[in-house]
Formats: C-alpha cells, sequence, structure tokens
C-alpha cells in the first residue's frame, strides 16, 4: 500500500488492536486498505455490520456473548442514525474484552464515539506518491496531463477504469454550453451518474472531481470571475452530497440549472 505510513508504524507496534478504532477520511483514500492490513496482522474473525438500530443491537448483543477475539467492521459508518449510534455508544463505553470495533467514515463522527476511539485522519497522499502509482500502472503520460483530478490512489484506480476522456469532453461541453442548453436536457446529465452506488455509471467523485478541474482550468484561461463562483457553487454541492439521505439527484438538478445561469 502506497502512503500512510503513519498509520503502519502505529500497526507495526500494536500487539494487540485497539478496541474502537475509526478510520476517517475521503472516497479512495484507502481506509479499506487499512482494514485489510489490521486484520491480516491480527488474524481475528470479522463480522461485517450494518448501520440500522436494530443491526447494531444485534451486534452489541452477539459482541457479549462471543468469546473468541472478533473485529466488527462497520464499511459504513456515516449511514448510522443518530439512535443506531447511541446504540453502539453502550458497547463502547464498556467493551467486551474479545471485541474490537473498526468504523469507516468519510464525514467525521459524533465526538463522542470519536473521544472513545483510536481516531485516524487518513493523510492526504503526496504528489510523488500520486506519481508513484502512475508509474506502476504504467501511465506516467497521464499523471502529467491528469495529476490533478485524482487526490488519493483510489480516486486514480477509478480514474485509469473509467472512460476518463468521455467525461473531460463531456465536462468541457457543460461549462461551454450549459448557457444555451435547455432546462429538459441539463437534468438529463445526471443520469450519466452512479448516484445510487449500484450502477456501471460514471462515478460520481470522479465526475465532480473533473468538472471542478475542467471549470479551473477555465478560470486560469480567462480570468473570468463566473468561473470563479462556478467553484463556489460545486462546492456547496458537495457539502449537500455528504448530507446523510439527502436526494443527490435534486441536488445536482438545482446545481447544474444554476450553472447554466451563471455562465
Amino acid at each position: 500500500m502506497i502512503g500512510q505510513n503513519l498509520f503502519k508504524t502505529y500497526l507495526s507496534n500494536w500487539k494487540t488492536p485497539p478496541q474502537f478504532i475509526i478510520l476517517n477520511g475521503e472516497e479512495g483514500s484507502g481506509r479499506s486498505s487499512l482494514i485489510e492490513l489490521i486484520t491480516n496482522k491480527f488474524k481475528y474473525q470479522t463480522v461485517i455490520c450494518g448501520t440500522s438500530v436494530e443491526e447494531v443491537r444485534n451486534i452489541v448483543s452477539l459482541a457479549y456473548t462471543i468469546t473468541s477475539p472478533t473485529f466488527y467492521i462497520f464499511y459504513n459508518g456515516d449511514k448510522l442514525s443518530i439512535a443506531s449510534k447511541n446504540a453502539l455508544l453502550k458497547i463502547v463505553e464498556d467493551t467486551p474484552k474479545n471485541a474490537f470495533f473498526i468504523m469507516r467514515t468519510e464525514f467525521g463522527v459524533i465526538e463522542t464515539l470519536k473521544n472513545r476511539s483510536f481516531y485516524y485522519e487518513m493523510i492526504p497522499y503526496s504528489f510523488d506518491d500520486l506519481k508513484r502509482y502512475f508509474i506502476k500502472e504504467d501511465k506516467e503520460d497521464l499523471f502529467y496531463k491528469y495529476s490533478q483530478i485524482c487526490k488519493n490512489i483510489g480516486q486514480i484506480k477509478i480514474f485509469l477504469s473509467s472512460p476518463y476522456e468521455d467525461i473531460v469532453d463531456y465536462c468541457n461541453k457543460i461549462t461551454d454550453v450549459i448557457s444555451n442548453v435547455s432546462q429538459g436536457n441539463i437534468l438529463n446529465i445526471p443520469t450519466k451518474l452512479n448516484l445510487d452506488g449500484k450502477s456501471d455509471k460514471w462515478n460520481v467523485t470522479l465526475f465532480i472531481n473533473i468538472l471542478e478541474w475542467t471549470i479551473l482550468n477555465k478560470y486560469k484561461s480567462t480570468k473570468d470571475d463566473k468561473y470563479f463562483q462556478a467553484i463556489f457553487r460545486l462546492n456547496d454541492l458537495k457539502s449537500k452530497l455528504r448530507i446523510v439521505g439527502v436526494n443527490k439527484q435534486i441536488a445536482f438538478d438545482n446545481f447544474l440549472l444554476g450553472l447554466k445561469y451563471l455562465l
């Protein structure tokens, strides 16, 4: 695994893992890879956990009955409701000896959980880390052309496996002609995106990163303030997409309609 050397140092020094670990970072930052490193080192049995209140309560009950060392892994910690987090907090305050919880989050957790955990914020990947991965994949030429699009190794993997040239062309068209496009056609743009996480359409984070890169390039070449304002609107969209339960389709529709009248 490239990067995250600080965590690797922690891991090498652990005789037993902390009983509650939270790994916080953006999509593709390597959180799942760190979970794999932990579970490979300690070889405990693992239980993959759901996020509903009932599922969390069942996990809590299970953890009090299983006597062999067990990892309880929450891959979707951001989807835990307040009620689910409160149910989990009860066992965090009095964790059974052989229960070890790992939670993957992107937008952080309530302070009461954070304060009772080993909380690790994924370290941003360096320029050299990203370059090294492109070289490893024999794509060094793409690094110099598109290096600012991908923020971490996971995003590079998605980028290289996607029709990135098509997405770049599409984002250029959006910024060039959206002001002249009908509202109906604008509302068709999100249909190209994997908004529900279950399809093989374009990855949402990748699309946003490419659109942001496109708008920034427009600003650098024109110094037109409208592109600067577009970045603010895009950042607002990112914030809305972080809200648990948000309607992503509506969030994108509103952003794109605003972009039409801005550009």
